[in-house]
């Protein structure tokens, strides 16, 4: 996993070719392919689907004496001397106030949230959970891109990085203790890319997105938790686009006239339609 805040495509470890599933029945949703837009969404809203989702707790009680100082000594620089020698005198005794640690615990994931977008993407097209969950049942879209085209559009990405997802059993999510990994943007990545394989309430399970993230750093301030926000979406080139699969429920206008803009907008990309055979596995037939 490797991200930092300047990052190039060869820095991206992703798939020669990556999907995202849309519901593109919603007319925002159809902007994906009609405007050639990908949305870098606020990880807050994942929590709906994943409450654990980029909301790992931290682990203030392993915390060290040291690196308590220095977490101390970070969050409180404005503070004067006398108030922060008093504060380190009190060191167990803070850290031990639930209240206390809650602030820095919900501070850190406020920053977080609105510091960063991600853009979730799939290797798997064929994946009949991810056309229920994402594609509203089969009557939406799969869109396939070319990773190196798109993501190697400096102009658009500088800054960005991403990997895969690492799932885990829910006893064995990473231990994240603040201020122990020498480079604190490792704390954050390891929030990012570390998921659930299952939620052990819901029973909802999550390994079989096998899901890549792309990480874009904001320089000014995601504020809104809403998805389509101007600041969060970006245009691609529209030669990133490779595929085009239409789920087999989708709306027969809507698919006819999404089909006559793909042949007239996007001459170079490949149209299929979405089959499900009598074994459940989908297959897809390429429109001419």
């Amino acid at each position: 996993m490797k991200i930092k805040n300047e990052m190039k495509f060869g820095d991206v470890s992703l798939p020669d070719k990556v999907y995202k599933y849309r519901d593109i029945e919603k007319s925002h949703e159809k902007r994906w392919l009609t405007n050639f837009e990908v949305v870098f969404s606020n990880p807050k809203s994942f929590i709906s689907n994943d409450p654990m989702d980029c909301n790992i707790p931290m682990q203030y009680s392993m915390m060290t004496s040291v690196e308590k100082k220095k977490m101390l000594n970070f969050h409180f620089k404005d503070k004067g001397r006398n108030e922060r020698r008093s504060m380190l005198r009190d060191l167990d005794k803070k850290f031990g106030n639930r209240k206390f640690i809650q602030k820095f615990e919900q501070d850190y994931l406020n920053d977080l949230h609105k510091n960063i977008g991600i853009l979730c993407l799939t290797t798997d097209p064929k994946n009949p959970k991810m056309w229920d969950s994402y594609a509203n049942f089969h009557s939406g879209v799969c869109i396939g891109y070319n990773s190196k085209k798109m993501f190697g559009q400096d102009e658009i990405f500088l800054g960005s990085g991403g990997a895969k997802v690492n799932y885990w059993d829910e006893d064995k999510l990473p231990e994240i203790i603040p201020y122990r990994m020498e480079d604190r943007n490792l704390e954050f990545l390891t929030i990012v890319f570390s998921k659930r394989k299952i939620d052990s309430n819901s029973k909802r399970e999550y390994e079989f997105e096998d899901e890549y993230r792309l990480v874009k750093f904001n320089s000014g301030d995601y504020k809104e938790v809403t998805e389509y926000k101007s600041d969060r979406i970006v245009t691609v080139n529209k030669d990133s686009i490779a595929d085009v699969i239409f789920g087999k429920e989708m709306n027969p206008d809507l698919r006819d006239e999404l089909i006559n803009f793909c042949k007239t907008n996007l001459s170079n990309v490949s149209l299929f339609d979405e089959e499900l055979l009598s074994t459940g596995e989908i297959k897809f037939v390429e429109i001419n």
